[in-house]
């Protein structure tokens, strides 16, 4: 039972949205960051608005992605990797987990990247969703934090995120009143102005685990449940100009790795549950037929409905 909760939650169905900022969890809210040494004020709060902005989309394969547009940053830096992929070539060159040839080209789109926008995550909630009628939608949830961040501040039932404790980077670009860079990437695929994929991620390797499932959606035609149990790389180190790309042990064969590595990746093995995953939940959808396959990977918080 969640009693401070619940009686937040019936103050807003009463009052609506703004007793979240400028009333009465709004204040509560601004004086207990006050007390422990925060900035915000009342004043910000009653100035907040939510912005809203057209998605990003472009063309690959045929298909049209859509995903977040600036300064939600997953969409900008899926099209960028997207953009460095020949999909005919892939497809003569054969799945990347049998070809190295294919794999190459994977791990360079991979490195098609920005500083900004490497930022891990928890707590997170990743849905898609299709009902019979074909309309999909793609969703992400998250405090986008570190755990509590050392903060752990509940105010009226409603947990605080820290945020600030390791964002500090991302605010100073942001500046004053800016908006910090999400990093959360739910996307819709369509053809011909028909959905056939969606999909959602969180998690450090959030980027690369994306882009290797929507390549076997859309060059190898798979299916989500396919595409889910198909080996990824994760999320790459970034050092001195230095790429140190990473992958589950197991995952990939010796034969493979060891070709890669004749061609100048770098790429270090780590034990299954290492801190560098992406989770991933997505669907496909034939428009045709109607059939549909829906699928979350076994380590996310992620739901995959199909109706």
């Amino acid at each position: 039972r969640q009693p401070a909760l619940a009686r937040t939650l019936e103050s807003v169905a009463e009052q609506g949205a703004e007793y979240m900022y400028s009333q009465g969890w709004g204040e509560k809210y601004v004086r207990m960051v006050q007390a422990r040494g925060g900035r915000i004020t009342d004043a910000d709060m009653v100035a907040y608005a939510p912005t809203w902005h057209a998605p990003t989309s472009f063309e690959f394969d045929g298909a049209t992605v859509n995903g977040p547009s600036w300064p939600g940053a997953g969409g900008v830096h899926l099209q960028g990797a997207l953009g460095a992929l020949d999909p005919e070539a892939l497809r003569r060159a054969g799945h990347y987990t049998e070809s190295a040839d294919a794999l190459a080209m994977m791990l360079e789109a991979t490195e098609h990247r920005n500083d900004a926008l490497q930022m891990a995550g928890s707590h997170s909630d990743g849905v898609v969703a299709v009902d019979r009628a074909g309309n999909v939608a793609a969703l992400l949830h998250t405090i986008n934090t570190d755990l509590w961040g050392g903060l752990g501040m509940f105010v009226d039932g409603v947990p605080v995120a820290d945020v600030g404790c390791w964002a500090q980077a991302g605010i100073q670009r942001a500046g004053p009143g800016g908006r910090l860079v999400s990093p959360d990437n739910p996307l819709i695929v369509t053809r011909d102005g028909l959905p056939i994929a969606a999909s959602s991620a969180i998690g450090s390797g959030l980027y690369p685990t994306t882009l290797f499932n929507l390549v076997n959606q859309l060059v190898y035609g798979m299916s989500a449940a396919e595409a889910v149990a198909t080996p990824t790389f994760h999320h790459a180190r970034f050092a001195d100009g230095e790429v140190m790309h990473r992958a589950t042990r197991g995952d990939f064969s010796p034969q493979i790795l060891a070709e890669i590595r004749a061609r100048g990746y770098e790429v270090e093995e780590h034990d299954p549950g290492h801190g560098h995953l992406g989770y991933w939940v997505g669907l496909t959808l034939d428009s045709l037929t109607g059939q549909r396959t829906t699928a979350a990977g076994k380590s996310l918080n992620g739901l995959a409905l199909s109706e």
